[in-house]
């Protein structure tokens, strides 16, 4: 590839950065003859830092296109759908205001492509406002093969990432399963009912019901989706590293080992540690994880197993060392702390089928009056893992980063509207989950 030209050879964008003492040097050296002011839009700023980071070069080079023969350049088609997913719209009918619309910048610029008035193959004979057809933009995303477009951002689009040193050394990630609410639409193939409410939350405590209380519920259809999601030690990013996207009613631990053979195909040796929910406790799947890649798990149990009883039981006993670290919510009326004590429990065996130590780190969370010292309330939970943690403490943290990832699938379903779809075409489906 020529450098410079991308994909049918159409030239990339040039690089536009902000440089007030560049071009206060010009006007005083008489340089520019013409200077127009305008502000820098969320839009530019973005499609800047993109372009900085070559990352325009990359997405074309690589994106699997369902085309023989490239009329329209490969970088703006995917620049499309990043532009309407910066704008919360879904449907390609609204692409025309969003060029027309896409920040005073990027708009002046017009992105250096080709002429608006004939768009970027020449065949167009009639006057244009845009400089590509929502229309073609739909039909590429449309004839993109779903599982090529998911291998492509699971393991080609994260060398970029990695090139960029979005992977931090510490190595912290957090595998979930989210369900994605649709409407009843027999187009959606791989929809399925499920005991979910409207927002994708299983309904709880299903176990405990009744046949006729089951029967009452309502089911939604839905698409089960898991991700990795690499947290920054510093706590200031969060990367999806992955993503898989199913059938609504597809085991969490088949789609989440997939994801993670997948994510050691480019980064092998990069996942320290992975922290999962009580759907991944498996004593098989945690063996795989920490035999096959060397990565620790950490994981809570269920208040019902026989072994969190027994970590609660044994951290009872006399020399057990107890750990303690205080957090005052300021949001609160009242005169309450929460104290949090935490201990270890070295390798316990937990359950069939895990051939991998396990150590418990048994929490105490207690509410106490900052006046008297009184406990006023007073909760265990306990947490399993095969990393051999030296703080207690530092096990209970890592894991808060878990709980931290409902405000991300609140984002995505909710504000992100990722399952709000313009068409149950399964690519069209898939396009908009990847470049959500």
């Amino acid at each position: 590839m020529i450098e410079g030209v991308g994909s049918g050879g159409f030239i990339f964008p040039q690089v536009f950065c902000q440089s007030k003492d560049y071009v206060t040097k010009k006007l005083q050296d008489g340089a520019i003859d013409h200077a127009d002011f305008s502000s820098w839009s969320f839009a530019d700023n973005f499609f800047s830092y993109l372009l900085s980071k070559k990352f325009i070069e990359f997405i074309d080079e690589t994106y699997p296109s369902p085309r023989k023969k490239t009329e329209v350049p490969i970088w703006f088609l995917i620049c499309c759908q990043i532009s309407m997913r910066l704008a919360l719209k879904n449907s390609y009918s609204s692409l025309p205001a969003i060029l027309l619309n896409s920040g005073p910048i990027l708009l002046k610029i017009g992105f250096n492509v080709s002429s608006k008035d004939i768009g970027f193959n020449n065949k167009n004979k009639k006057e244009r406002k845009t400089y590509v057809d929502d229309s073609t933009v739909l039909k590429f995303f449309k004839d993109s093969e779903a599982n090529n477009i998911r291998n492509w951002y699971n393991i080609d689009l994260q060398y970029w990432f990695r090139r960029e040193k979005y992977f931090d050394d510490k190595g912290i990630y957090v595998l979930d399963q989210t369900h994605c609410v649709v409407p009843d639409n027999e187009n959606y193939k791989d929809a399925v009912r499920m005991p979910v409410d409207e927002h994708g939350q299983l309904y709880k405590k299903l176990d405990t019901l009744t046949p006729e209380q089951r029967k009452a519920l309502k089911y939604h259809p839905c698409y089960a989706l898991s991700f990795i999601m690499h947290a920054s030690h510093t706590k200031d990013y969060f990367h999806i590293a992955g993503y898989s996207w199913g059938a609504g009613n597809i085991d969490e631990l088949p789609q989440g080992k997939k994801l993670i053979d997948d994510f050691n195909k480019h980064s092998n040796g990069k996942m320290k540690l992975l922290i999962v929910d009580r759907g991944y406790l498996s004593g098989e799947f945690i063996t795989y994880i920490k035999s096959e890649y060397g990565t620790d798990v950490l994981v809570p149990l269920k208040s019902s197993m026989a072994q969190y009883q027994d970590a609660i039981e044994l951290s009872k006993f006399s020399g057990t060392t107890w750990e303690e670290t205080i957090v005052v919510d300021n949001s609160r009326d009242d005169e309450i702390f929460t104290k949090y004590r935490a201990c270890i429990i070295d390798k316990i065996c937990v359950w069939d089928q895990c051939n991998v130590p396990i150590h418990m780190i048994v929490i105490d969370v207690q509410e106490v009056d900052s006046n008297t010292g009184e406990i006023k309330s007073s909760h265990y939970w306990v947490l399993a893992t095969t990393k051999k943690y030296r703080s207690a403490i530092s096990a209970m943290n890592n894991y808060k980063l878990r709980v931290s990832i409902e405000e991300r699938n609140r984002q995505i379903k909710n504000f992100w509207h990722i399952s709000r779809f313009s068409s149950p075409q399964k690519n069209l489906v898939e396009s908009q989950v990847c470049f959500t």
